[in-house]
């Protein structure tokens, strides 16, 4: 099963992106922002990330 990181600092957005990713049975892990989603790259891997374009930190 393919690791995906959704990265977007609005919680609402993050939500709708990993339930319709969730329905396909992909694994989806969240950050709220580029600090974070760095520290989960660093902990594990992804096939995929979905980083919002603008974002803090």
């Amino acid at each position: 099963m393919a690791r995906i990181l959704v990265v977007d600092d609005e919680e609402i957005l993050r939500m709708l992106i990993r339930e319709t990713l969730e329905d396909l049975e992909f694994d989806i892990d969240e950050a709220e922002d580029g600090e974070e989603a760095l520290k989960k790259m660093m902990e594990s891997s992804y096939d995929l990330m979905i980083l919002d374009y603008m974002m803090p930190n």
